[in-house]
C-alpha cells in the first residue's frame, strides 16, 4: 500500500512538472549549451556502474556463489531503477538480495557482500 501511494505521488508530480515544461523551448535552449560536460558526466557515471558489479562479483565468487556478470549488472540497473521508489536507505540493497537468492544463494553470504560491497 506504502509502494503504491510513493508511485502514485512520484507520477503525479512527473506529470505535474511535464505540463509546466515548454516543450518548444527546448531545442532553443539546447542550441547554445556546452554538451561535453553533460557527456563527460555519463560516461564517468555510466562506467562506475559497470564497475560496482565487478567488485561485488569478486566478493560472491569468494564465498563460492558464481552469478554471471551480465546478470550482476543487470540487478544493479534494476535495484537502481526501483530504488527510486522505494525507501532510499535499503529499497536497491534488498532488490539486490532478492534477485541474487532466486538461484538459491545463502541469503547470509549474499546480504553479507551487498554490505561490504555498500560500505
Amino acid at each position: 500500500m506504502r509502494l503504491t501511494f510513493r508511485a502514485a505521488i512520484s507520477i503525479g508530480l512527473l506529470g505535474w512538472i511535464s505540463s509546466r515544461v515548454d516543450w518548444h523551448l527546448i531545442p532553443v535552449y539546447l542550441e547554445g549549451a556546452n554538451l561535453a560536460p553533460l557527456g563527460g558526466a555519463l560516461v564517468v557515471i555510466t562506467l562506475s556502474r559497470m564497475l560496482m558489479p565487478a567488485k561485488w562479483r569478486l566478493l560472491l565468487t569468494a564465498k563460492g556463489i558464481n552469478i554471471a556478470y551480465p546478470r550482476l549488472l543487470r540487478m544493479y540497473y534494476t535495484a537502481n531503477f526501483l530504488g527510486q521508489v522505494l525507501p532510499a536507505t535499503v529499497g536497491p540493497d534488498l532488490v539486490r538480495l532478492h534477485y541474487a537468492t532466486v538461484d538459491g544463494a545463502s541469503r547470509t553470504m549474499v546480504g553479507a557482500s551487498i554490505v561490504a560491497v555498500s560500505y
